[in-house]
């Protein structure tokens, strides 16, 4: 890297990319890793987006309805997706392809910083090194929204670097326009752009004797990022400040470990190995007099660090955007221009010859060395390698789905209870959206009512909490003499290499010739009132009209209408309050609904499978 040509230069940065793109090509067709609770709720957040842009291309209000997509998470990502999936269709490997298109812009940033920092040699070093750090390989592969939020953290650096401390309006301008951009991928986007952003200010109004004309095209730049973003943010604004404003406070850490916690990772995210020779590189090419560290990295880096601590929900994707004024750092200390060249030739071959061999190791040797080094919990050996799996998923829709066409049924809902990372909502929602598959995935919420299909994994209750709900329900629907069994039976089993098995359920209609209607409407009328009892309280007694559509409908559990009404009510949730919101002249009616017959006659529980209206 020492003395080499802008051509080359460019030339061997593009080798760097054509490199990592080739390796995560063959590492995807190698297994790649199952989705996981984050990556499938990103995916199919993506399709959303994708499916919102085709279906409404012609309608004025396109824009607005995209904005829809996601209230809890910004939606420029998921735009990003629309036109990979486009050229591409849907599919899990588009995302991995856009994903990597992020991971080219983030070493082109980084290259582009040093470039203009230092010099074109401590740019495509820097480059180089961020590429190799396992957390960015990781990331790299994984639809998550921290890799994208780390390229448009180093390009808008770049671009902030190009307005020569606010004097040139165009770069301010669009500089704004990028810090927009990442004000909609993650908000916490800010924390990494307020240091650098201080930094230009304050050296432009020191350093500029048109102080009037910097305030002037700082306000262009923060105008044009808040072109980009508010729209997103005011729409969504009540239910960002009243649900997620409650997760900065979230941590199981003290107040030491808080504040160390990034710089304890930094070994873990760039691997041990290149943690060692960064420490060597600062002994090294310090060891004179000269030390090239630039004020603006120490103070982004500082100053980010420490506005990232203030929140207390932590983990070590959050801070990969650090890790870029860090490797450059490094890089400028390295190419310093007080140490011999031949020192500095043979350091450096060592350096990238160590990186590749890391890289590979990582990526595909399968190595998984528990032991972790003292005090920062580093692995000897990251093992990200591609994982070969079946796809249980799949298969369950694929059943789910051959049953439904089967029976002639419309759109069908399914409830899954498992406590995998890799099978779960998310995973199955996700790939009944790539398959277009007409479902809708729950958990056990509101369990039995509107219930087609029930997936249990029947090593749950052994391993979860017996306190916890989906247990109960889990073993309920697995014990044969239990409150649901005659309710729900078992369609189709997986049985999986580990032992474990699938079971899929659906309700089973049973005609119980024993009762007559009359009594069937008293237990219903009975039931009815344990069943509302929990939200509504009647002042007095609710009054009902009940309307079987003839008998033998009725004795298997259905129900034409059911209409109850009262003077005044009181709504609310009673297990948590003993009070609720006053309703005058309430009136509801359920139309053509079905029941748990086993549950009602049996324990006195109406059980509501379905129900096709509310009036």
């Amino acid at each position: 890297m020492e003395n080499i040509s802008k051509q080359n230069t460019k030339i061997l940065l593009l080798l760097l990319i054509l490199f990592l793109m080739l390796n995560n090509l063959i590492w995807y067709n190698s297994g790649h890793k199952p989705l996981h609770w984050d990556s499938s709720i990103h995916l199919a957040l993506s399709i959303d987006a994708y499916k919102t842009f085709e279906n409404n291309f012609s309608n004025p209000l396109v824009f607005y309805k995209l904005l829809g997509i996601s209230w809890y998470y910004p939606p420029l990502v998921y735009l990003a997706s629309i036109p990979f999936y486009f050229i591409l269709g849907i599919d899990e490997f588009t995302g991995f392809i856009e994903i990597n298109a992020f991971l080219i812009l983030l070493v082109v940033s980084v290259y582009l910083i040093g470039n203009k920092l230092y010099n074109k040699s401590a740019g495509l070093f820097g480059a180089f090194c961020i590429s190799m750090f396992p957390i960015v390989i990781e990331y790299s592969r994984d639809y998550m929204l921290d890799l994208p939020l780390a390229s448009i953290v180093g390009i808008s650096v770049f671009l902030l670097i190009k307005t020569e401390n606010f004097g040139k309006v165009f770069f301010c301008i669009l500089t704004g326009l990028l810090l927009g951009c990442g004000m909609l991928i993650k908000w916490t986007f800010i924390f990494f752009l307020i240091t650098p952003l201080i930094f230009f200010l304050i050296k432009g109004w020191t350093g500029n004797q048109r102080k009037l004309k910097i305030l002037l095209n700082f306000f262009l730049c923060m105008l044009a990022c808040f072109m980009i973003c508010l729209p997103w943010y005011f729409k969504n604004l009540i239910a960002i400040l009243s649900t997620r404003s409650g997760e900065l406070g979230r941590t199981d850490l003290t107040l030491l470990q808080s504040v160390f916690y990034y710089l304890q990772i930094i070994p873990e995210q760039i691997s041990f190995i290149f943690a060692l020779l960064f420490i060597i590189s600062i002994i090294l090419f310090s060891s004179r007099k000269r030390l090239s560290m630039n004020t603006f990295l120490l103070f982004w880096f500082i100053g980010s660090y420490i506005v990232l601590t203030i929140v207390k929900i932590k983990a070590p994707r959050f801070s990969i955007s650090l890790l870029i004024p860090l490797t450059l750092l490094i890089s400028g200390i390295i190419f310093g221009d007080f140490l011999r060249q031949g020192k500095r030739k043979v350091y450096l071959f060592f350096f990238i010859f160590t990186g590749l061999v890391q890289y590979l190791i990582v990526s595909f040797s399968g190595m998984n060395l528990n032991y972790t080094l003292p005090l920062t919990g580093t692995p000897v050996i990251s093992n990200l390698s591609p994982v070969k799996f079946d796809n249980y998923n799949l298969s369950i829709l694929n059943l789910i789905e051959e049953d439904r066409i089967k029976n002639n049924n419309g759109r069908t809902i399914i409830r899954v209870i498992p406590d995998e990372a890799n099978f779960n909502n998310s995973t199955l929602k996700y790939y009944a959206k790539v398959n277009d598959y007409p479902v809708d995935i729950l958990g056990t919420s509101g369990f039995p009512l509107f219930t087609d299909y029930v997936v249990v994994e029947k090593k749950i209750a052994e391993t979860m909490n017996p306190d916890d709900k989906r247990t109960e329900l889990t073993q309920a629907l697995l014990n044969d003499t239990s409150i649901y069994s005659g309710v729900f039976k078992a369609f189709k089993k997986i049985d999986r290499p580990d032992g474990n098995e699938l079971v899929i359920f659906k309700p089973e209609k049973v005609i119980d010739q024993s009762e007559t209607l009359d009594s069937l409407k008293m237990k219903v009328i009975s039931g009815s009132n344990n069943f509302l009892g929990r939200y509504l309280k009647p002042k007095g007694d609710f009054k009902f009209e009940i309307n079987f559509e003839d008998t033998s409908l009725a004795l298997s559990g259905n129900v034409k209408s059911l209409r109850l009404f009262a003077d005044e009510v009181e709504f609310g949730d009673f297990s948590f309050k003993e009070t609720g919101l006053k309703i005058n002249n309430f009136d509801i009616e359920l139309k053509d609904f079905d029941y748990a017959m086993k549950t009602l006659l049996k324990y006195d529980k109406l059980d509501i499978l379905s129900l096709n209206g509310i009036k």
